[in-house]
């Protein structure tokens, strides 16, 4: 077992889905405060996530149907693209409304699942 399977088996189901919520929603309102930086690279980031969205997805299925384990860095590739893909529906909402509020809710999101994975013991 792996050093960071061992620590994502710390997370609980429900903590783990609300950090993967506070990381999407941190990338949708960073994409969002600066779009007008993001804008004139959203063609390479729009190329860079399909790819490895793709990739992702023909993993999983091409695993599926050989009955096999997916591969860990799967997920990460996939969580990868996943990322530049909000960043990049941010970047396309400048004017999303309390974009700074926003943050801080992802922010806060993502706070339990940082104490469970540095400071919980067992």
């Amino acid at each position: 077992m792996s050093y960071w399977k061992k620590k994502i088996s710390k997370l609980s189901p429900r903590v783990f889905d609300l950090d993967m919520l506070g990381e999407l929603l941190i990338l949708l309102s960073l994409g969002s405060i600066f779009s007008r930086q993001i804008v004139q690279y959203t063609l390479y980031l729009f190329l860079l996530a399909s790819i490895l969205l793709l990739f992702y997805v023909t993993s999983t299925l091409k695993t599926y149907y050989l009955k096999t384990k997916t591969p860990e860095y799967a997920y990460l590739i996939g969580g990868i693209g996943l990322g530049l893909q909000f960043l990049l529906i941010g970047a396309q909402l400048p004017q999303l409304f309390f974009k700074y509020y926003v943050l801080v809710i992802g922010i806060l999101l993502t706070l339990p699942a940082i104490y469970a994975l540095f400071f919980k013991k067992s």
